[in-house]
């Protein structure tokens, strides 16, 4: 589903996040860049609590 770039572009951020090596700030500044960067991840979100 993915193209090989894509795909180990995501899993590179993936390994970010789940390193300990990583202040809750950096791993929220990776979140978003993954948001950015990845196209799947940025669907609109509806609810409540999200606008």
């Amino acid at each position: 589903y993915f193209d090989d770039a894509e795909q180990k572009r995501f899993d590179e951020d993936v390994n970010d996040l789940v390193g300990d090596h990583m202040l809750v700030s950096q791993q929220l500044a990776v979140i978003a860049r993954m948001y950015h960067s990845h196209a799947f991840l940025a669907q609109g979100v509806s609810s409540k609590w999200f606008h």
